[in-house]
């Protein structure tokens, strides 16, 4: 399949790759919206002093050595709301989110559940490796949890999950993301941790820059 050329690249290959990718015009065609605002904030050194984040890497409770779990911990100045907004609208991921080239609504649960298809991957040139993912949105108090509901549609992973926490303090509000994940084989796990550190430090600079981009038509900045 030649979708999955690109996880048999040795990982410092896919690293330079993907830096050249991103160093390159934002209009060529084959570029999504999502990797066209990274390639943005690349050009203009907005990445250069990227928001300041805590990232950790963990293990799941009975793990087959296919499991990881992970967090990310970020500062923000707006609300609480304001920040799970940007994450509960993730028909919007595609126009800032590096790596994602489509998000979408799609039919709701049989309760109701909001659900949502994202394409979410890795291009080198022509060479696309990635997923469609559909995922369940639940929405408890400060708390949005995303988990995928088509594992068997799924080439790299078959269990996707972020839990996504906003703590509003009196000087800013904390934003703590949990990913837990289950990779199909060892190989693409691998891949994963080797590339995960950059791609966490641009979505986190990216979640950020979405945040500041809507303080000009939102009230909800902590005064």
């Amino acid at each position: 399949d030649g979708s999955q050329v690109i996880f048999f690249l040795p990982p410092i290959v896919m690293t330079s790759r993907i830096a050249q990718l991103f160093t390159r015009s934002a209009s060529r065609r084959f570029v999504p919206r999502g990797y066209a605002y990274y390639g943005k904030l690349l050009a203009a050194g907005a990445l250069s002093a990227p928001a300041a984040f805590a990232w950790c890497e963990g293990r799941v409770p009975g793990d087959d050595g296919l499991w990881h779990s992970a967090t990310a911990k970020t500062k923000v100045m707006q609300s609480k709301e304001a920040a799970l907004e940007v994450v509960r609208e993730v028909e919007r991921w595609q126009e800032f989110i590096p790596w994602c080239g489509k998000s979408e609504v799609v039919a709701p649960g049989p309760n109701g559940e909001r659900r949502f298809a994202v394409e979410f991957g890795i291009r080198v040139g022509p060479i696309f490796a990635g997923d469609r993912v559909i995922y369940e949105m639940e929405e408890k108090g400060n708390v949005v949890h995303l988990r995928s509901i088509n594992a068997p549609d799924l080439t790299y992973a078959d269990h996707l999950e972020y839990i996504v926490t906003a703590t509003e303090h009196p000087e800013d509000t904390e934003v703590h993301v949990l990913l837990k994940c289950h990779a199909r084989r060892l190989a693409y796990l691998q891949v994963w941790k080797t590339l995960q550190g950059p791609l966490v430090q641009g979505a986190v600079a990216c979640f950020h820059s979405r945040l500041a981009a809507l303080e000009d038509t939102s009230v909800n900045v902590i005064a």
